[in-house]
């Protein structure tokens, strides 16, 4: 079943499991601003395929089940990881900055924010050809090391036409 298309229906940027609980964030381009702009919708894991149980984060501590009334919590991009950090005690969202080289991160005490501002974590290699820009930046939680003080972040470069690759950086986060 499709439940969700392009536009502010597109989720699935970002999804963590809380609990009993799947947290899915949906980042879609705002052609004038050239930004991501991620919504949240949240839904009990054993009710994931019925559609009445999804709900979406609409600000101030609420949800709403109408998704029209959901609201932009951070800018990421369509790719992008979000967990928790128990070595930092928030929640990380890691993602490429749109057009750019830049991998960001952010972090908030809850799921839907309020989200710090973008860090640049690092900038990464840039591209072999003309073809732009770096994608696909991910954490990978499972990897951490030493109590979650060590990250792994992979992302995807060109190297030529129609070739790229996946590049791996480790991270070390800094106590909250």
């Amino acid at each position: 079943s499709l439940f969700f298309t392009e536009g502010k229906e597109g989720f699935g940027s970002a999804a963590f499991l809380q609990a009993n609980t799947l947290y899915i964030y949906g980042c879609e381009l705002d052609r004038e601003s050239l930004t991501k702009p991620c919504r949240l919708a949240r839904v009990p894991i054993a009710s994931i395929l019925d559609k009445s149980a999804w709900t979406f984060y609409s600000g101030s501590g609420n949800w709403s089940s109408n998704l029209n009334e959901s609201e932009i919590v951070f800018n990421g991009n369509e790719m992008m990881s979000v967990f928790y950090s128990s070595y930092v005690s928030a929640y990380i969202a890691v993602y490429s900055k749109p057009m750019s080289h830049q991998v960001m991160l952010r972090a908030s005490n809850s799921p839907e924010g309020p989200w710090s501002s973008p860090v640049e974590v690092f900038v990464a290699k840039d591209s072999a050809t003309e073809l732009g820009w770096i994608y696909d930046a991910l954490a990978h939680p499972e990897l951490s090391q030493d109590n979650g003080r060590i990250i792994y972040i992979t992302y995807s470069r060109n190297t030529a036409a129609f070739d790229s690759e996946l590049r791996l950086v480790t991270v070390e986060l800094a106590p909250a």
